[in-house]
């Protein structure tokens, strides 16, 4: 195995045992921007041990059972993580809470990620019983915690609740690496390929997709769909038993789970980006990173009509909102896209310029490395 740099002094690990180890945010953004600088390592789901684009990674277990993950994943990450012997720890995951609190009274340094509205997550949660009580307990651990701890916010939305308990606040949202994307950029890129990548759940309207594909193709508009990441089974069973899919399933193309950079090549025959979320507490409040990678790519943006969706898209000109149960709405979309090439190149070429002159991850990074160098000196 490819030997990391021994001469730099301090060693930062990332934490996440929700997470693959290559996720977007801990791994692309992170780990890659902080490997000048420091020693790094990421110990998130992942096959083997290895050093991939000089991070090394530390593989941990994937859960079958979200609870049996819950109650027993910050256990094992903490004998796992002290072993490494990091000078810092970035935790990533909620129930990571509790190892954040062991490798504190051990005197280890560490930072808290909030990637998502997690206090408001436990209420859209199915398989969260009791939502009252485990909303209680897990306030009650999150304030002590991030009372003497560093916190970063992957969303400004969420400053108000945090402000209340967590005196140390740093806002590093998901934005983008224009030069990575760069490569993606396609000229030609065809409307009639709708594009989406990302987590596969009934909340993501897979189902309102294909309505919305189906009555396209009464149109005789043949759309394909074109889906990146992992297809778990119960939605898999959503998708066969569909009434249109007999129909459309030579249209439908699920790729399962792929890293960054697989995953954006399939986008590169598409010529929309789909972001359509159900409302939850959760997805109102937060901005998925993938609004920004679509813009980065020149791909035109068809997303949930929530009010901070709304602005952006609006604010960039990058694409258009819709009423994400509405099947209807997703078709007109889609069709308006498809009848008019003017406003599907406006909304690429917007997305490029924001994505270079307002939402690039330079200003983010620099905001990390104040973080890291101000924790460590």
């Amino acid at each position: 195995m490819e030997k990391l740099d021994s001469k730099k002094i301090k060693t930062v690990c990332q934490l996440s045992s929700l997470h693959y180890a290559l996720d977007t945010r801990i791994f692309y953004k992170y780990a890659i921007g902080l490997r000048d600088t420091y020693n790094v390592i990421v110990v998130g789901i992942h096959p083997k041990r290895e050093i991939i684009k000089r991070v090394e990674i530390v593989p941990f277990r994937e859960f079958s059972s979200r609870r049996w993950r819950v109650f027993t994943s910050w256990i094992l990450m903490f004998f796992k993580a002290i072993r490494l012997k990091a000078d810092l720890y970035h935790i990533h995951d909620p129930e990571l809470m509790p190892c954040a609190l062991l490798l504190k009274l051990f005197g280890k340094k560490v930072v808290m990620d909030v990637h998502e509205n997690f206090a408001g997550d436990i209420f859209d949660k199915e398989w969260v019983r009791n939502k009252k009580i485990t909303f209680k307990i897990f306030d009650f651990v999150e304030r002590t915690i991030c009372k003497k701890t560093p916190v970063v916010l992957a969303e400004s939305s969420y400053l108000k609740r945090y402000q209340e308990f967590a005196p140390d606040i740093t806002v590093i949202q998901n934005y983008v690496e224009p030069e990575f994307f760069e490569q993606f950029i396609y000229k030609d890129k065809n409307p009639l390929h709708l594009y989406y990548i990302g987590i596969i759940l009934e909340s993501r309207c897979i189902t309102e997709i294909m309505d919305a594909m189906y009555v396209l193709h009464q149109q005789n508009l043949p759309v394909h769909f074109h889906c990146v990441g992992r297809l778990y089974s119960r939605i898999e069973q959503a998708i066969h038993s569909h009434q249109a899919y007999s129909a459309l399933k030579e249209y439908l193309h699920f790729y399962g789970r792929m890293n960054l950079e697989e995953g954006y090549k399939v986008s590169m025959q598409c010529g929309i980006g789909l972001c359509l979320i159900k409302p939850m507490k959760n997805s109102i409040e937060s901005k998925p990173t993938k609004l920004f990678e679509y813009m980065a790519c020149g791909i035109p943006i068809i997303t949930s009509n929530f009010p901070l969706y709304v602005q952006l898209v609006d604010d960039t000109q990058t694409g258009i909102t819709v009423n994400p149960i509405s099947v209807q709405e997703i078709a007109n979309a889609i069709k308006t896209l498809i009848q008019d090439s003017t406003l599907v190149e406006k909304f690429g070429h917007n997305g490029l310029i924001v994505s270079k002159e307002k939402f690039n991850w330079a200003v983010e990074h620099a905001k990390l490395l104040s973080l890291y160098a101000r924790i460590l000196n």
